[in-house]
């Protein structure tokens, strides 16, 4: 088996006990695998918190896994699961409980010790909207479309039970920094 990261196993399974705690989702015992999926609108500050997740943790970062388009990054992050390889998810249509159901039974059938933990974004539209219009590459991103696609989630998202939603931070127009 390829490791694609920098991380020993030990550390990736000291980390996911943790998590598994911290979440509540197992009873603290050696959990070698976790999965971190990151709900929010596009802006809201998913693809920043996943990057930081993935230093801390040597998870492997995935963008995108929902619907048949993706089906070949869905079926390498269960992949990684299987393998007992921790991994963090950046997915939109996550924020509806329905393909929440879905990507659960997924997990849990690749591998049904995985400790899984959700950290959502407010579901607020014009915060996430303002970050998407103040991008600093806004020509490497398709504004409009990203602004289609959060009016199209914003009111189809709930978060799951139990979990308190993260505040989006407002990108400033002149440095691109968190206002």
């Amino acid at each position: 088996m390829r490791l694609t990261n920098r991380c020993s196993r030990s550390s990736q399974a000291s980390f996911a006990r943790l998590l598994g705690r911290l979440n509540g989702d197992v009873d603290g015992s050696l959990v070698a695998t976790s999965v971190t999926f990151l709900l929010g609108l596009a802006g809201s500050g998913k693809t920043h918190r996943a990057k930081e997740i993935e230093r801390a943790t040597c998870a492997r970062r995935f963008d995108g896994i929902f619907g048949k388009d993706n089906a070949h990054r869905l079926n390498e992050m269960l992949s990684y699961l299987r393998d007992d390889r921790s991994c963090v998810v950046e997915e939109i249509a996550y924020c509806d409980a329905a393909n929440r159901a879905t990507i659960i039974a997924q997990v849990r059938s690749a591998n049904p010790n995985v400790a899984v933990v959700w950290e959502c974004f407010a579901n607020d539209l014009e915060g996430a909207n303002w970050n998407v219009q103040n991008r600093c590459d806004p020509e490497k991103y398709n504004v409009a479309g990203h602004i289609n696609i959060n009016a199209y989630w914003a009111t189809r998202y709930t978060y799951p039970e139990g979990v308190s939603p993260r505040r989006i931070f407002r990108i400033s127009r002149k440095d691109n920094e968190a206002v």
